[in-house]
């Protein structure tokens, strides 16, 4: 078995997000939008019209990364004396979903720089999960040749319904069967930063102590979360002036990765808050999660 110790503190388990952290799926996007533009003359004008340009990398960055699906249609899109219908949205999105499909199965979605080999390399010893807020995040980890080394992962269902802000409903789903795996989760669960999505995934990971989230979002990294530290990935800009600073901050994955597999070491029983996975073991010798075998805490073995 694994654990994680950084700087003193000792984590049992990892969840990880999706995309900027395990996959930059972004240029696929701008592509996949990019497709809908060009077959669609009408987006292409009212691109034009709002931004005086054609449709760029650069705009689309700007108005897109890092927010939900409906609101990138309506930055891209919405003019205030024309603004887009929900039908029109949703057609969009649909158009957005066949091109982005096309690019997926063209070929294996590439990971970050390193990040297979941490994943390929803690999940030999500890149990790991992932969160993310794309509807699509299983399939990606699954393009990726990832997926087999999650004991879980928790993401929102494609109902597409939203909520007063115009922000998906989260309700999970089991869209790939995989033996032995979790990837069925209750509804109701907010979207980042709230805590539940990590706090549920740990828990479905034996995890119910304190654990270790890697996540490239902002406004997560600088929230303070009683159930887990973060480790941030990503412009180290974006953290300052924060009160609240992650665990770890790193402006690469390269130096994520490298730094990572350094706090990696052996345990043969964890005690204590903060690795308090074991204690819902049962009374025998030894426990399974994730093909690893789980030593049976003292307090079980007695």
């Amino acid at each position: 078995m694994f654990q994680l110790n950084i700087e003193g503190q000792i984590f049992p388990c990892v969840v990880f997000d999706v995309d900027g952290v395990l996959v930059d799926t972004f240029p696929l996007q701008y592509r996949s939008f990019e497709n809908v533009v060009k077959n669609n003359p009408w987006l292409a004008e009212l691109f034009n019209k709002k931004f005086r340009t054609d449709f760029n990398f650069d705009a689309f960055n700007k108005q897109c990364n890092g927010r939900a699906r409906p609101q990138q249609i309506k930055n891209l899109f919405d003019l205030t004396d024309n603004p887009l219908t929900q039908t029109e949205i949703d057609t969009i999105s649909k158009a957005k979903d066949a091109e982005y499909k096309k690019f997926k199965d063209a070929g294996k979605i590439e990971t970050f720089d390193g990040m297979d080999k941490l994943v390929s390399t803690l999940t030999k010893g500890m149990p790991l999960g992932f969160f993310s807020a794309s509807t699509r995040s299983a399939e990606v980890v699954k393009g990726a040749e990832l997926l087999d080394n999650f004991t879980a992962g928790i993401f929102p269902d494609k109902s597409g319904r939203l909520d007063g802000n115009g922000d998906r409903i989260h309700a999970y789903v089991k869209p790939i069967e995989t033996p032995g795996k979790v990837f069925t989760f209750e509804k109701g669960f907010s979207t980042k930063p709230d805590d539940a999505g990590y706090i549920k995934c740990a828990a479905e990971l034996g995890c119910v102590g304190e654990f270790l989230v890697i996540e490239d979002a902002p406004g997560v990294a600088t929230t303070e979360h009683p159930s887990f530290s973060v480790c941030y990935v990503g412009d180290l800009k974006k953290l300052e002036g924060a009160k609240h600073q992650p665990l770890l901050a790193f402006a690469t994955h390269a130096e994520l990765v490298k730094e990572l597999i350094k706090c990696i070491e052996p345990c043969e029983y964890v005690t204590g808050k903060k690795a308090s996975m074991f204690e819902a073991a049962s009374s025998t010798p030894e426990n399974t999660n994730n093909g690893a075998t789980m030593p049976t805490p003292k307090s079980a073995a007695k």
